[in-house]
């Protein structure tokens, strides 16, 4: 199933919302906090950098958007946050499905 514009929009919607609870969450230290804030704020870049259009761009942000996730999900490991931990595992694991079905697309 080819890998659309809505999909990988969809996908960084949800990923800087489950990041801004994660950034709004007192209960965690700054570090973490930041850690967040600082994945929406590369992920916008990204997302503004690439052309979503090709199969290229959106392989691209799906990649930026695991590694930013991952990061985070990574800070706060220690300190899980229940359900928004789970949110965030959720749209890694969503993000690395995309991704792949994006490789493909790319690959003749």
């Amino acid at each position: 199933m080819p890998v659309g514009v809505t999909d990988v929009s969809d996908q960084y919607d949800d990923a800087i919302a489950a990041l801004r609870e994660i950034h709004e969450d007192y209960t965690l230290n700054a570090a973490q906090r930041g850690a967040a804030g600082a994945a929406i704020k590369d992920l916008y870049i990204q997302l503004g950098s690439q052309a979503i259009q090709r199969v290229e761009g959106r392989t691209a942000l799906l990649s930026a958007l695991i590694a930013e996730l991952t990061a985070v999900s990574d800070s706060i490991q220690l300190n899980p946050v229940g359900e928004v931990l789970d949110k965030l595992n959720a749209c890694i694991e969503q993000g690395r499905t995309l991704y792949e079905e994006s490789k493909k697309e790319l690959t003749p």
